[in-house]
């Protein structure tokens, strides 16, 4: 149905019993036969023969049309009145079922969805149940040991102990976590006296065995990732601090009786593709063209002085934060340590690179090999990169701050949960499913092994992993496509010539 066969339909439009009423008035026909002229030439196309496929777009994007490419002689009131005759129009094709109507669009700022709440156990009152005991309730000696350790574990150096038991401090975070987790559960459902609690207390077998039988009934109900951290935690801690062998081999058989961890989510209900998610971060700029529509205020000189710039720059920071995920799936740790000058730079023909080596990465080595990732930074995001560190960033960052994302108080990334909760709850209000940054990684393996079958070697450079890692995540989708394989094979070889047997 061309443009001028929708104008020809409302004229004479039909209703559902048969009978055949105009849908639009004698004054408004001529008029909006002058509005199609206009849209097809702006088109650069004959209204006689457009085709749906071209011209029936959603609002925002004719709007935007009109505004960049129709010309000057025309008044504001015209413009105005093209875009109104226009989108008129189109609504009631698709409310007579002549156009199928577009999807819901995603880019605008009006979506609200109240993000669900993490899981919490409550009593039968409804209140929080306490569970991690806070540092300041702790006994003064169970800190001091505790930090430690962790220094012993952060030194770049230390005597007695294995290089491999050398912690980050993000790492370090998850090992205080896991032990004021313990000393809680000691405390509050053990009943253990909080002043007696050692290191060595929080990783007796005892104590683990009755986590995790608390865990499986109470807590969760099932084994989960989080679960294991509660055994391997303990674990490390007395193989290379207690230097105990026999309570490191009794935690080990602990480990081992676990059942299989089960997933908290089921990943199919939380699942987007790299092109809606991309289009989530084209939706949470805050100067995006279809919010500039919506919210005309916004190009106002007064407005822009008020607004605030910190809130502004967060915005635009996430929204090349989860495009740059999309090309690039690294993990969450390399965005917040990311450096200016060492992780991002610049080389000679003014080119940006993002490079990783050794241990800024989650796999130091591969084969005996300094692992790398290192790639050039998506073109198509440059623009955005541009602005964001010369406009934006400015806002935010100390003068001496070197990282190159930075949270909405000016400071550091040091915590993944700023990340995770930022972009999960920004997909779940854009499209109704929430995402994290370590789901984009598996959205992109499965795409990219998708479409490209068996490139495995391509689909772990990208992600940062080792052909194995691949192989043990993915299996499943190598699988799946090598089945579509072979009954292709067979098709092709018992009948090449496609014959109806």
């Amino acid at each position: 149905m061309t443009l001028y066969d929708l104008l020809d339909a409302a004229i004479t439009g039909q209703t559902a019993t048969g009978e055949r009423l105009p849908l639009l008035p004698k004054s408004r026909r001529g008029p909006i036969r002058t509005s199609i002229k206009h849209y097809a030439a702006l088109l650069e196309v004959d209204p006689k023969t457009i085709e749906p496929s071209t011209y029936h777009l959603p609002d925002h994007e004719i709007r935007a049309l009109i505004d960049a490419k129709a010309p000057k002689r025309l008044s504001d009131s015209t413009r105005r009145n093209i875009k109104n005759d226009l989108t008129s129009l189109l609504r009631i094709a698709v409310e007579q079922g002549w156009l199928e109507a577009l999807p819901p669009p995603m880019l605008s700022w009006r979506q609200r969805r109240a993000y669900p709440g993490s899981f919490v156990k409550r009593h039968e009152n409804g209140s929080v149940r306490p569970y991690r005991l806070e540092p300041k309730d702790c006994p003064p000696a169970l800190m001091d040991e505790l930090t430690k350790y962790i220094a012993w574990c952060e030194a770049p150096v230390s005597r007695n102990r294995d290089r491999r038991v050398a912690k980050r401090p993000t790492t370090s975070i998850k090992t205080y976590g896991t032990i004021l987790r313990l000393a809680g559960f000691a405390v509050r459902e053990l009943g253990m006296p909080v002043n007696s609690l050692t290191l060595r207390d929080l990783c007796e077998p005892s104590l683990i065995e009755a986590m995790i039988n608390w865990w499986l009934t109470t807590r969760r109900g099932k084994v989960t990732a989080g679960l294991e951290q509660y055994l391997l935690i303990p674990k490390t801690i007395a193989r290379h601090w207690l230097k105990d062998p026999d309570l490191t081999n009794t935690l080990t058989q602990i480990m081992r009786s676990l059942p299989p961890t089960e997933p908290v989510r089921d990943k199919q209900t939380r699942w987007l593709t790299l092109k809606e998610i991309d289009e989530v971060g084209q939706s949470i700029h805050p100067f995006n063209a279809r919010r500039l529509q919506e919210y005309p205020i916004l190009k106002q000189p007064a407005y822009a002085g008020v607004h605030s710039k910190r809130f502004t720059a967060y915005y635009v920071e996430f929204s090349l934060i989860i495009r740059l995920l999309v090309r690039l799936p690294m993990r969450q740790r390399q965005i917040r340590e990311m450096v200016l000058g060492q992780n991002l730079v610049q080389d000679h023909a003014g080119v940006w690179q993002v490079r990783f080596v050794g241990k800024q990465l989650k796999v130091a080595q591969v084969k005996g090999v300094l692992n790398t990732y290192a790639f050039p930074f998506p073109v198509d995001l440059v623009p955005l990169l541009d602005e964001w560190l010369n406009e934006w960033r400015p806002k935010l960052a100390a003068t001496d701050e070197t990282h190159v994302f930075l949270n909405s108080r000016g400071k550091v990334l040091t915590k993944g949960k700023d990340i995770s909760d930022f972009i999960a709850r920004t997909t779940f209000r854009f499209t109704g499913v929430g995402v994290t940054p370590h789901m984009f990684r598996d959205i992109w393996a499965t795409e990219y092994l998708e479409a490209n079958p068996g490139d495995v070697g391509g689909c772990a450079r990208r992600l940062g992993n080792t052909p194995e890692m691949i192989m043990a995540h993915y299996a499943h989708i190598l699988k799946r496509s090598a089945d579509e394989r072979a009954e292709t094979f067979l098709r092709t070889t018992l009948n090449p010539e496609g014959k109806t047997p």
